[in-house]
């Protein structure tokens, strides 16, 4: 991340993107360029610092103006950072107590494509560190004041000490009436679909009964988690996508594409496109957390795509008794192998791993209401 994070700036400051005109954001910007500030998050469209100015801390988020069509997008509604500063705002002033220090939110759109959003900084319990219990509760209290976002996550909330849950992200917000259940449930689904379907099992009855408890929801957890593997499994193969472009873990090379700060591994031949498809693949099962090499590096000789594999495991081909769980696991999120063949998996010390993609099939998934 933090080599991300640095071609992020570099390559801003060669783009002679130019100086903000808040004083607050020029001084924030102006200790970032420095390397004053401490990254966070870094993504080819955005990068986020926890930066001081000497006096306080604050979150700054740089919107860049990299990503194609992102000019257009932003002629069509507000700009990022835009929509970042003001959707801070107006959720102070619904959410009261607790969020004030949201009100101090200022954003500024530098140049086309180029914007730079500033909050205090708060610090609190994120992603996993919040109990399913307290999630489903603050989820169903921020819902009250007519909160909702089509991207929320675990690691953009903040839970604090006096049992208080806040948004940390802005860009995609929205505000809606806050009885209005269909958007309660997608915000519920979206944080079941970003868990491993293992995990969502797990934690599901907690999140959606004590979101029930406060909503006066009554939520279907069977159905909710069958919608959220439907989901998950469309959401996993749009997001391995990144593996073909630059991208937070990818960037391109002379001869194809490599993870960034991964080297070595198996390497396999494929006729043409017959790599570019496995490598994704690869990849879109790595991300559903189904047993599989990790994708170091895919590149082309003539006719010819390679792609190296990361941990491949040497071990026996297992039986179809050692297969039938991880069949399961697969079949559970619409996933199998026409035909199913053992000689497609060898084993490591955790159990068996699937070595090959040209088999892989969806199956369905039956989707119902969640209530």
């Amino acid at each position: 991340m933090d080599s991300l994070a640095r071609t992020n700036l570099e390559s801003l400051q060669k783009a002679a993107v130019g100086k903000p005109r808040g004083a607050l954001l020029s001084a924030l910007w102006g200790a970032c360029v420095a390397g004053e500030g401490q990254a966070i998050k870094a993504t080819p469209l955005r990068t986020v610092y926890r930066v001081s100015t000497g006096q306080r801390e604050y979150s700054l988020k740089i919107c860049h103006p990299f990503r194609s069509g992102n000019f257009w997008r932003n002629l069509a509604r507000k700009p990022p950072a835009m929509r970042e500063a003001e959707g801070a705002r107006e959720f102070s002033a619904r959410f009261g107590e607790g969020a004030e220090s949201f009100a101090e939110a200022v954003g500024e759109q530098v140049t086309s494509g180029f914007g730079l959003a500033a909050r205090p900084w708060l610090d609190g319990d994120s992603g996993k560190a919040i109990s399913p219990e307290n999630l489903g509760q603050g989820l169903a209290k921020l819902h009250q004041c007519g909160w909702r976002d089509p991207d929320v996550c675990a690691q953009d909330l903040l839970f604090f000490a006096d049992r208080t849950l806040l948004p940390m992200d802005f860009g995609q917000s929205v505000f809606v009436r806050s009885s209005h259940r269909p958007s309660m449930e997608k915000d519920l689904l979206r944080l079941l679909v970003l868990e491993s379907d293992r995990d969502a099992s797990f934690r599901a009855p907690a999140i959606l009964g004590s979101h029930g408890q406060v909503s006066g929801c009554d939520w279907n957890v069977g159905a909710m988690l069958s919608n959220a593997r439907e989901i998950r499994l469309e959401d996993r193969w749009k997001q391995s996508g990144t593996c073909l472009r630059d991208s937070a873990s990818f960037e391109t090379t002379r001869h194809g594409l490599r993870r960034r700060n991964l080297e070595g591994g198996k390497e396999i031949q494929f006729p043409a496109p017959g790599g570019r498809s496995a490598f994704r693949k690869f990849h879109w099962l790595e991300l559903l957390d189904i047993p599989v090499p990790r994708v170091a590096s895919l590149s082309q000789e003539g006719p010819s795509e390679w792609i190296c594999l990361d941990g491949f495991p040497e071990g026996e081909v297992p039986t179809e008794t050692h297969l039938a769980p991880l069949r399961k696991e697969m079949n559970a999120q619409g996933l199998d192998l026409d035909p199913f063949l053992t000689e497609d998996f060898r084993m490591n010390e955790k159990g068996p791993v699937l070595i090959a993609t040209e088999r892989l099939v969806r199956i369905p998934i039956s989707a119902k209401r969640g209530w």
